[in-house]
C-alpha cells in the first residue's frame, strides 16, 4: 500500500524580468504576465506581440526594457 503525501507550498520563488516602460508587467515560467494575468501572444505582421491592456506590444521592444528581476509567487497565485 503506497502513502500519498500531499504537499503544500506557501510561496515559489522564480527568476524573470521586469519591463521599465510598462508597470506590472513581468515574464517568468516562459510567459508574460500583466497583473498576474497571463497575456496572450499574437502575430503582428509576422513578429510576435503579447496584448496588454487590449493594447500590442512587441517583444522585440519588450526585450530592450527587460531588467532581470526575482519573482515570488504566492500559494494562490500559483500559475502552473
Amino acid at each position: 500500500m503506497k502513502n500519498k503525501q500531499k504537499v503544500s507550498i506557501d510561496e515559489v520563488i522564480v527568476e524573470g524580468y521586469y519591463f521599465t516602460a510598462t508597470p506590472g508587467l513581468y515574464w517568468h515560467s516562459g510567459s508574460f504576465w500583466y497583473n498576474d494575468l497571463e497575456c496572450k501572444k499574437v502575430v503582428n505582421n509576422g513578429s510576435l506581440s503579447i496584448l496588454v491592456n487590449g493594447s500590442k506590444k512587441s517583444i522585440k521592444q519588450l526585450r530592450k526594457q527587460a531588467q532581470p528581476c526575482t519573482i515570488k509567487i504566492e500559494k494562490y497565485k500559483i500559475p502552473f
